[in-house]
């Protein structure tokens, strides 16, 4: 019977073993590329710390499941390091793991594959997965790519690798879309040609964009189904990397041809996003100095934006945002009735959303105004003092912890300008707001702040 019954339980292991989640090694780093090396497979390594939200999340909800369980113990061998801990912190610095959780996919030499950071669902688990496998079985290197991808006429079946390869790894892929634009899409592109160059461009300034712009309408037709004017919401989807690409070769003039162009013919708040994105630019130039006086002379600009310019830019991003969440819901499934009852509470509960350019613009000349803070410089408080003065007049009607602060910092300014009992009185106000909302803390810092100030002026 015992020999039955072993007999039973070794046809029934391997469903056994494919229904669990990962299995992860119990040994050292180097003993699990050692096996990897015997079983020609890949290491899978989670990096992970025992105060990450994220990490928990994975170990959680993908590591147990069995369909990552099933390609993941097929593929790899599962390691996992505490970032903080014994080897975990020499491999946390070997591989430059600036984040967690660190996903490292590695050959049985230690050279990475591929790598991801964050935490994503099951699907985005099994992709990266995926995406190993294919880079491991990959007999070149992306330099052997971009070596090849200058030859004069490379064949679309290598650009379309290219592109893919570059897509997987977060390369600039922009010579290879270029190339495939002009060797092989002619100047009518079929709709197939103008799915795929949606798909795979990553630009604005690629010669793909040119196509895809030359062809908005037959695009918008293409997508009709999921959004209305699928050609905008697609363009803005790329901007951020656009600007990325033209803020590391601090190529201003590039940037402001392509994204402020854009901006100025698209944008329902062209001011906003004018003064949002240049701030990006220079952010990702790194240029402290640079930025400084950017956002000195953005604030300048706000300052004198009349009323009717927020107003106007309010109710456009308004306008989109609604548009764009009535898209999503529709797209969703949700009956008619629920759509119009869930957009009416996410704004009764999300007032702000209908200043949401002023609302910046507040913000960025609060930013500003603080800067001086310290200064007794009286012609820089005084502009410091505009500038939180016009911040509080784009938010008089909020009700919040910003408005608090903002009151703070322009009673600050004003003691520091020597008006005294006009600092009183503000901090008077942000204290009977803080009451109001209920922070005590903010209550308590704020009326010793009071005190010292009434104490100063009997001084």
């Amino acid at each position: 019977m015992k020999k039955i019954a072993g007999f039973w339980i070794m046809l029934l292991l391997p469903f056994v073993v494919a229904a669990q989640g990962l299995v992860f090694e119990q040994g050292s780093f180097q003993d699990a590329l050692e096996k990897a090396r015997k079983e020609q497979k890949l290491v899978f390594v989670d990096v992970y710390t025992t105060w990450c939200g994220p990490c928990k999340q994975m170990a959680a909800q993908l590591f147990p499941d069995p369909k990552a369980g099933d390609f993941y113990n097929r593929h790899f061998v599962n390691f996992k390091i505490d970032a903080e801990k014994g080897e975990g912190v020499d491999i946390a610095e070997r591989y430059n793991v600036a984040g967690y959780p660190t996903n490292l996919f590695l050959r049985p030499d230690g050279s990475v594959v591929y790598r991801v950071m964050g935490a994503g669902d099951l699907e985005w688990f099994l992709n990266n997965a995926g995406i190993a496998v294919e880079e491991a079985n990959d007999p070149l290197q992306w330099k052997d790519y971009e070596r090849l991808v200058e030859q004069k006429r490379p064949k679309r079946e290598f650009l379309e690798r290219y592109i893919a390869k570059g897509i997987r790894l977060g390369k600039n892929i922009d010579v290879g879309v270029d190339k495939l634009v002009s060797l092989y899409i002619s100047k009518k592109p079929t709709d197939e040609d103008l799915k795929y160059l949606v798909t795979h461009n990553q630009s604005m300034q690629s010669k793909a964009y040119t196509v895809l712009s030359a062809n908005k309408e037959r695009v918008n037709t293409l997508y009709a189904s999921e959004y209305p004017n699928f050609f905008k919401i697609y363009s803005e989807s790329l901007l951020k990397q656009s600007i990325e690409h033209f803020a590391q070769s601090n190529d201003f003039a590039g940037f402001e041809k392509v994204v402020l162009g854009y901006v100025e013919q698209h944008s329902v708040a062209p001011n906003m996003d004018k003064w949002f994105f240049t701030n990006y630019f220079y952010e990702v130039v790194g240029d402290m100095d640079q930025l400084e006086t950017y956002r000195h002379i953005r604030a300048s600009e706000m300052l004198a934006c009349s009323d009717a310019t927020y107003q106007k830019e309010d109710e456009g991003r308004l306008k989109e945002t609604i548009e764009t969440l009535r898209t999503q819901l529709k797209a969703s499934g949700m009956p008619e009735a629920d759509q119009r009852r869930y957009e009416e509470q996410l704004l009764n509960a999300n007032p702000q959303v209908s200043k949401m350019a002023s609302t910046a613009a507040a913000l960025a000349l609060y930013q500003a105004g603080w800067q001086v803070n310290n200064s007794r410089d009286h012609a820089k408080l005084a502009e410091g003092l505009a500038f939180v003065e016009r911040a509080l007049q784009l938010l008089s009607d909020a009700k919040d912890v910003r408005r608090i602060s903002f009151l703070d910092t322009y009673a600050h300014l004003k003691s520091l300008d020597g008006k005294h009992e006009e600092a009183v009185q503000l901090l008077q106000q942000a204290i009977a707001s803080a009451k109001a909302l209920e922070q005590q803390e903010m209550v308590t810092d704020l009326e010793s702040k009071l005190q010292s100030l009434q104490q100063r002026a009997k001084e």
